[in-house]
């Protein structure tokens, strides 16, 4: 039986596929913008898991063959911030059952998909190992190519070769480069004049924009981030709009489920903390994030607007937004130093989180600081107050 030889019988290869419509920019061509999501049963999951565990021991035996270490998608340890082909099952237009060989692409929902499209995609990767100042980073199938170099027009040349060659590459894959997704930025000295406009990916001019958009982080020539912050708070304000008629400041949710309320709130506005923490102290919109942690925080303890950010704050259980991205980075820089040691993560949490205790007491102890009858009650024992 094909079961005995490690092949997975067939039948087992099916999946239903759902296509999700993407909200994205208006397209000018025909082809529908979804992503494509499998739904393969548990036991279709259960061969494949065999797989994966096999490839990642092999790879463990041979690190030679490991993949690369610019590709940041579907990897253990592995974040933002770093399916076989099979036949595939759908209802067509006439209301029948069809089967379509899928040769290309990758459909989510597959257990060893992701596996196998890193080790495809590794080829890809390897485009650059030769180049001096360039490289070829990779989260998935979102692909970022840097070049670095003096002259701006030797830079935007080398970029262009680079780009063709990965065209190319990706196109022997059997795939191909989505033109109206591609977004392209250069960096620059301030005062520099005669700048190209635009870059050629697959015969398609891309023009130059101040500021682009790569794994949910907005990031601009100045590297600023003030386009990231004020796409943070307008999202940001969308939740809370939307939350705000779940839990009224009369009756409604009880704490625990507002804190859970005010964790996804928290969690728009921090992702990606490791990366623009540093900028953070110094970027003029700032306060306008700190308003809105402020505004959740009284929403979480049903309180006045007039109620100080330090008194919020404590009530709520949130530590203020500037200790919190600070934590988030160090935590993450440490968590990947010691990447491969996955005991220490809650050694480096426990640390880390008595670190913000500590910063956010001196902040709290300075003279003249509001919600002076509420520090006296809370901050001798803040770490058992904030702690998980």
């Amino acid at each position: 039986m094909p079961e005995k030889q490690g092949i997975p019988p067939s039948i087992e290869i099916y999946a239903n596929l759902v296509l999700i419509p993407e909200n994205s920019k208006p397209s000018t061509s025909d082809i529908l913008k979804a992503r494509p999501i499998c739904l393969i049963d548990e036991l279709g999951k259960a061969f494949e898991r065999v797989l994966v565990d096999r490839i990642f021991g092999w790879q463990l035996e041979h690190p030679e063959a490991n993949f690369s270490e610019n590709q940041f998608g579907f990897r253990r340890n592995r974040s933002t911030c770093d399916a076989p082909r099979g036949s595939i099952g759908y209802v067509g237009i006439d209301g029948k059952r069809h089967t379509r060989l899928i040769e290309a692409g990758v459909p989510q929902g597959s257990a060893l998909g992701p596996v196998l499209w890193n080790i495809a995609f590794d080829s890809v990767l390897g485009l650059a190992d030769d180049e001096d100042n360039a490289k070829i980073l990779c989260y998935a199938d979102d692909t970022l190519i840097v070049v670095t170099g003096g002259d701006w027009r030797f830079v935007c040349l080398r970029a262009s070769i680079l780009v063709v060659r990965t065209i190319i590459k990706i196109k022997s894959l059997g795939l191909a480069v989505s033109a109206e997704k591609t977004e392209a930025i250069l960096f620059h000295r301030r005062g520099q004049v005669s700048l190209p406009s635009c870059i050629m990916v697959d015969d398609t001019p891309v023009n130059f924009s101040p500021c682009i958009k790569y794994l949910g982080v907005l990031i601009n020539v100045r590297w600023s981030f003030n386009d990231h912050f004020r796409y943070v708070k307008e999202k940001a304000n969308r939740v809370i709009r939307a939350l705000n008629r779940l839990m009224p400041n009369l009756k409604g949710p009880n704490e625990r489920r507002r804190r859970l309320f005010a964790n996804v709130v928290l969690s728009v506005i921090l992702y990606g903390a490791p990366v623009w923490r540093d900028v953070m102290s110094v970027s003029r919109l700032s306060p306008a994030l700190y308003r809105l942690q402020r505004t959740v925080a009284q929403r979480v303890i049903s309180a006045y607007r007039t109620v100080s950010s330090n008194a919020a704050l404590l009530l709520a259980r949130l530590p203020p937004l500037r200790f919190f991205a600070l934590t988030r980075k160090r935590m993450f820089e440490r968590i990947k130093a010691h990447r491969e040691d996955g005991s220490v993560r809650k050694e480096i949490k426990e640390t880390e989180l008595a670190g913000l205790c500590e910063e956010w007491r001196e902040q709290l102890e300075r003279p003249n600081t509001p919600g002076e009858i509420t520090k006296v009650a809370v901050v001798p024992r803040l770490e058992a107050v904030i702690g998980p």
